[in-house]
């Protein structure tokens, strides 16, 4: 069951979708939240122009991205970072260089895993919110249930495209009883019990959406800074913790 936090009498006032930057990106999620930019290490192993369209697109919305080559991931110093992302692309042999996986945990920093490079990663260190146990959906559509720091605006049924054009590609984790330390965040609109966004523990969160920024609808891209500020919430002095309520309708 989502979990969805309403205090009690709490009335939400309308507000208006953020204005779109250059190269279609939201207004910087940062500035909103009240606080500097951060550092955050983006791991990537072959696909550079996926790796840079995320950089830019981060960059752009009040973040710092360092971009971690595979190769690298031993000597890197993580003190300076915030919180590592897993670029989609990454990690295609099933991260099963055990040194290079041990050296992100070891980290102790928030870790959000993008499509299948993260889902493979998660076999290694959240199984329950890994590869073994998801699933390929020809669709993006989701159903979320939080917006913090931007207001996000869904039509009428409720229903989330991700996608800036149909059909779409995501991957869903599938979740039957989920543990205590699950924070569901959204479902695949058509798969009951699959989970393209979810978070275990306060470090593993999973984007299963694969798709550079690009390619996703406006209140798609609002939705992933949103999770970027999940991912932080629980660790970086400062950010505003996630507030689960009723997502805005249009009228």
């Amino acid at each position: 069951m989502l979990l969805v936090l309403l205090a009690a009498g709490m009335c939400l006032a309308a507000l208006a979708q953020p204005a779109l930057r250059a190269s279609g990106a939201p207004a910087p999620a940062a500035a909103k939240a009240g606080a500097s930019a951060l550092r955050l290490a983006m791991v990537w192993d072959w696909n550079a122009p996926n790796a840079n369209a995320w950089k830019a697109f981060l960059d752009a919305n009040g973040f710092q991205v360092h971009l971690v080559h595979r190769a690298a991931l031993t000597t890197t110093v993580w003190a300076p970072y915030a919180a590592i992302l897993i670029e989609r692309d990454s990690g295609s042999d099933g991260w099963a260089d055990a040194a290079q996986v041990a050296a992100m945990n070891a980290s102790g920093k928030p870790i959000l895993g993008l499509s299948t490079g993260g889902l493979k990663l998660f076999d290694r260190l959240s199984p329950a919110i890994g590869w073994g146990h998801s699933m390929g959906i020809s669709d993006c559509r989701i159903r979320p249930v939080f917006h913090t720091p931007n207001e996000i605006t869904l039509p009428p049924d409720g229903v989330l495209a991700l996608c800036a054009s149909a059909p779409g590609y995501m991957r869903g984790v599938r979740i039957n009883t989920p543990t205590a330390d699950m924070l569901l965040v959204a479902v695949a609109d058509r798969w009951a019990g699959y989970y393209p966004v979810i978070r275990q523990t306060q470090r593993f969160v999973l984007w299963g959406f694969g798709d550079a920024p690009d390619e996703m609808s406006e209140t798609g891209r609002l939705l992933m800074l949103n999770v970027v500020n999940l991912t932080l919430s629980s660790s970086t002095p400062g950010r505003p913790h996630a507030v689960f309520l009723p997502l805005m309708r249009k009228p």
